[in-house]
């Protein structure tokens, strides 16, 4: 009775190790499936083209077009750039793509920027602070329009001495970072500034 009393401690010892050694596989087992726990969502970038970007075509109103020409003149293809005051408080690029646009565009040729007039000073001291010394600074009462709809900015357009824009982008959000496209390369000015010049002109 007692060798039997012993074999039965032993097989019940036995069939609960094989229970535990099941269990911790089990687990083991289900640790490593279990998915991990979700992060803080990234920030996806701004800078696609498709996302930030809007095409700009149409018209400058009359008023503007006529207070631009007054300013440099009626012969030339103009570049004209909108911007605000918030744009040169939160674009920490924007006076680096605006020496690359000018440069690309041409330095002898005519470089204005449109502005509100609440917004001079603050656009002043922006052109005056990023070298653009050369750039012609025009305010306006009310907000420039396009073909009497608002343009987000900033924005940069070529536009006929008649205020007709030959191509333009608009920036939906306003970017605190580097910006992957200038926009020189948004307006084609890399390899298309003359032929773009020479259909302002015809």
């Amino acid at each position: 009775m007692a060798q039997l009393s012993w074999s039965s401690v032993a097989l019940r010892a036995l069939l609960l190790a094989s229970v535990f050694a099941m269990v911790a596989v089990i687990g083991s087992a289900i640790t490593h499936t279990r998915r991990p726990t979700p992060t803080a969502p990234v920030l996806v970038s701004i800078n696609r083209t498709e996302d930030a970007t809007l095409r700009v075509s149409g018209a400058l109103s009359a008023d503007v077009a006529r207070e631009i020409s007054a300013m440099v003149g009626q012969s030339a293809v103009r570049m004209v750039v909108l911007l605000s005051a918030a744009d040169a408080q939160t674009c920490e690029d924007l006076g680096r793509q605006l020496r690359e646009l000018h440069r690309t565009f041409g330095v002898d040729d005519p470089f204005v920027v449109l502005a509100r007039d609440d917004d001079k000073p603050a656009i002043r001291d922006f052109l005056r602070f990023e070298r653009l010394g050369r750039a012609t600074l025009v305010t306006m009462q009310e907000r420039p329009l396009v073909d009497n709809r608002a343009v987000s900015t900033p924005a940069a357009m070529i536009a006929k001495p008649s205020g007709e824009i030959i191509v333009g982008v608009a920036h939906r959000y306003r970017a605190q970072n580097l910006r992957l496209v200038s926009f020189s390369d948004q307006l084609g000015l890399r390899s298309t500034s003359d032929s773009l010049k020479a259909a302002g002109e015809m």
